[in-house]
């Protein structure tokens, strides 16, 4: 008789760690440039910080903040995540484009944490579906 068994999933730490995600004390979205490019060193981008993993730590740094209840579940849209808390923080870094939808980037940044990394679900944070008004049944 053959057991099918299939590979174990990485660790959460280990899927957090391939992610570009950890934890930090401090809360990202209130530090200075300095600070931001310091923790967030530029990888193969044209910015002065790595988007991409500031991106995910935002996102992560707020799932874990509602999570161990410091903060309230967002209940907002995702837009509105954007313009309070990331599009600020890439704008302080030097990192905002005119040319790049980052808001685009921060949807598939956020569906890539929780479908490739697994690391968190969209309730995890609470946000609001910006379609919910057309799947009412009636």
């Amino acid at each position: 008789m053959k057991i099918n068994t299939r590979p174990s999933q990485p660790s959460l730490a280990e899927r957090l760690r391939k992610a570009g995600i950890r934890h930090f004390d401090e809360l990202i979205h209130d530090q200075k440039k300095d600070w931001l490019i310091k923790n967030f060193p530029p990888g193969r981008e044209k910015y002065p910080v790595n988007v991409t993993k500031l991106i995910r730590n935002l996102l992560w740094q707020m799932k874990e903040r509602i999570a161990s209840e410091e903060k309230p579940p967002f209940k907002e849209l995702l837009r509105t995540y954007w313009y309070m808390y990331v599009k600020p923080t890439l704008a302080r870094a030097g990192a905002l484009s005119g040319k790049t939808d980052q808001y685009k980037q921060l949807s598939e940044y956020l569906a890539g944490l929780v479908r490739i990394y697994q690391v968190m679900q969209y309730k995890d944070i609470g946000f609001r579906d910006d379609n919910e008004v057309y799947r009412k049944v009636g």
